[in-house]
């Protein structure tokens, strides 16, 4: 501050230009103690003593609503911007993936399947399929059986598969 004053007392006119009205200029918030806000106040009444912080309206509730509002926005940008498979948008994607292709519910559902073991090249094992008991699920079972056949060419055996039936 004394620093400000001194400046300003040792300040000359140079070629017409007065140096202390620019010295004045920049350091005039500084030695003010002028508000951001109108200064009047009626005469008699005491002057406010609030800090201008404290004027502000601090919301919590304003608050979470304004950053539900900015994060949904920057939700939807992004979901924009990304790309799931084959172009199409990740919502999209992740609805299909949650498609549901098979249902085991009656024998019909059942019959869409090929159920196939080493039985049919010389093997020993069995499979079978059938509905659940709460008509909800599908149960293969069976039996495994990975003794190796003596026709001389076979190293390994043993195999049971269920497969769907190639969409017409």
């Amino acid at each position: 501050m004394a620093l400000a004053v001194m400046l300003l007392n040792g300040a000359s006119f140079h070629g017409g230009y007065c140096r202390h009205k620019v010295l004045l200029s920049l350091l005039g918030p500084l030695l003010s103690h002028s508000k951001l806000y109108s200064s009047y106040r009626r005469p008699g009444a005491e002057p406010e003593k609030k800090l201008s912080w404290q004027n502000a309206d601090f919301s919590f509730k304003k608050g979470i609503d304004h950053l539900k509002t900015q994060l949904s926005l920057l939700k939807k940008e992004t979901q924009d911007y990304l790309q799931g498979s084959g172009g199409h948008p990740v919502s999209q994607h992740l609805l299909e993936q949650t498609r549901v292709l098979w249902q085991f519910r009656s024998q019909e559902d059942l019959n869409e399947w090929v159920i196939s073991s080493d039985v049919e090249i010389g093997g020993k094992s069995k499979v079978y399929i059938k509905l659940g008991r709460n008509n909800q699920a599908a149960l293969l079972y069976g039996t495994l059986n990975t003794e190796v056949p003596r026709d001389g060419e076979t190293k390994y055996s043993g195999y049971c598969s269920m497969r769907s039936r190639p969409a017409v």
